[in-house]
């Protein structure tokens, strides 16, 4: 009985996230509905106040970022799907055909035994430890590849442990 109620509350909730991602998709690549938009709104306003005191950290608190290697960000082009771990490999194996030294900092997502400081990626580390797109992307490119969970901690090791030109964030911003 137990488990047969259980079966049902997954399935029900399973139907609802179904619903709730068909109806942001929709919401997002067609215009707004006036409805849509009067309840969206208040959402706005705390984002941008949240935004604001991000910021705000950014430039008042944290140390300025030094101006060599080259740092290059991919993302927020849209949500999901549209490339961006590839024109990172692409962009990577064209500076290492220039000459250029790459280092690639990435999420660890899709990491079961996600750790909280940053890894760099080599041919034996674990899918589970780094994340797949980290793993990808070392696979393509033979980079250095460092997979963490706050890019900025990741930006940093690679500051203090390697020499490089050029940085590409990959999923950046």
């Amino acid at each position: 009985m137990q488990n047969s109620i259980n079966y049902n509350i997954a399935k029900q909730t399973q139907r609802l996230k179904i619903l709730l991602s068909d109806l942001l998709l929709h919401q997002w690549y067609q215009e707004l509905s006036r409805t849509y938009q009067y309840l969206a709104m208040p959402l706005c306003y705390v984002y941008r106040t949240a935004q604001f005191f991000h910021k705000h950290y950014q430039l008042y608190r944290q140390k300025p970022l030094p101006s060599h290697p080259t740092i290059i960000a991919v993302g927020n082009i849209i949500v999901g799907g549209v490339g961006k771990t590839p024109t990172i490999i692409y962009l990577a194996n064209q500076f290492k055909h220039q000459g250029q030294s790459v280092a690639i900092i990435c999420r660890n997502y899709g990491a079961s035994k996600a750790v909280s400081y940053p890894i760099k990626v080599e041919a034996d580390t674990s899918v589970l430890t780094c994340g797949d797109e980290a793993r990808l992307i070392f696979d393509q490119t033979q980079a250095v590849v460092v997979s963490g969970q706050k890019k900025y901690q990741a930006y940093e090791w690679i500051l203090q442990h390697q020499n490089v030109d050029v940085i590409l964030i990959d999923d950046g911003l």
